[in-house]
């Protein structure tokens, strides 16, 4: 089952997380704490996005910043090579889930993210009714 932490509340927003019930942390909390040790100017960066979005919304007219997957109702929040994906809840308007992060290798998403990211979306709905 799948529980949602909040990770920054602004004024258009609240951005949470999704973290498995018994576990510590969220997905995307763990790879921030990783990315902290590993990389502290990078991790800053990533955490200041996360605030902004929380503040302004998704920015999607700045394709550096974040852009929506094709296809789908996912979104991706961009930082150098690390990507968050995330969605909007249709169950609560001012309310953005993150699913998850990862290090882009490539030129384009790897599907098995958006897979990831869409099972994980899944779950979350499927918990809430």
């Amino acid at each position: 089952m799948l529980e949602l932490v909040e990770l920054a509340t602004g004024e258009a927003f609240v951005v949470c997380a999704l973290k498995r019930t018994g576990h510590e942390a969220s997905f995307v909390f763990r790879y921030l704490a990783a990315m902290r040790e590993a990389d502290r100017e990078q991790w800053a960066k990533l955490v200041q996005r996360i605030r902004r979005l929380s503040d302004h919304g998704p920015m999607i007219a700045n394709d550096q910043k974040s852009r929506a997957l094709q296809g789908t109702d996912l979104f991706e929040l961009k930082e150098g090579p690390t990507r968050i994906i995330w969605f909007y809840d249709r169950l609560q308007r001012r309310r953005i889930v993150m699913t998850h992060a990862f290090t882009k290798r490539r030129q384009k998403t790897p599907p098995q993210e958006v897979s990831r990211a869409r099972g994980l979306q899944s779950e979350y709905y499927h918990s809430r009714t």
